[in-house]
């Protein structure tokens, strides 16, 4: 299955512990918040090539770049109904593809080789990526009254270095 999302996005590094007091403004606000889905934990591995291509674009401020994860909800250490996800951005712009892979279904997170051989085999890219990083976390969502905007909220994130 393949689905792709064009939208825009915006993103902000709250500068608190305290996820509430966030929470309670996005409700509070005029566009008057609600919950859109449970809360859950969030899993992603990101993949870059050998020259790392995707951060040196990240930290070199370009506008134009795209990255390549892995994302699945619930247990961190087994991946679980799992999506690839191409994300393209220009500018505020983002657009995601994404397309279920079930070849790794039920993998371990620490089988990095076989995650390796399984994505690539499924892109079919001319260039070989490699895991990078995983990123875990806690997510609450929230859309506006008018369902035009969406909010996420992360919290209790964690980065590792592969």
């Amino acid at each position: 299955m393949k689905n792709k999302i064009k939208r825009f996005e915006r993103k902000w590094i709250f500068k608190s512990n305290n996820s509430l007091a966030l929470v309670n403004a996005l409700i509070r606000s005029n566009l008057f918040f609600r919950t859109q889905y449970p809360a859950r934990n969030v899993n992603s591995v990101y993949f870059d090539t050998y020259n790392y291509i995707s951060i040196r674009q990240n930290l070199d401020g370009v506008s134009n770049k795209k990255k390549i994860r892995i994302r699945w909800y619930g247990n961190r250490d087994i991946i679980t109904n799992p999506v690839v996800e191409i994300k393209s951005k220009k500018g505020f712009e983002t657009k995601k593809e994404s397309r279920t892979i079930k070849e790794l279904d039920n993998i371990k997170l620490s089988d990095l080789e076989i995650i390796k051989e399984k994505l690539n085999k499924k892109l079919k890219s001319k260039k070989i990526i490699s895991p990078i990083l995983t990123t875990h976390y806690e997510r609450e969502y929230f859309v506006s009254l008018n369902g035009k905007i969406r909010a996420t909220v992360d919290y209790n994130l964690q980065s590792i270095f592969l």
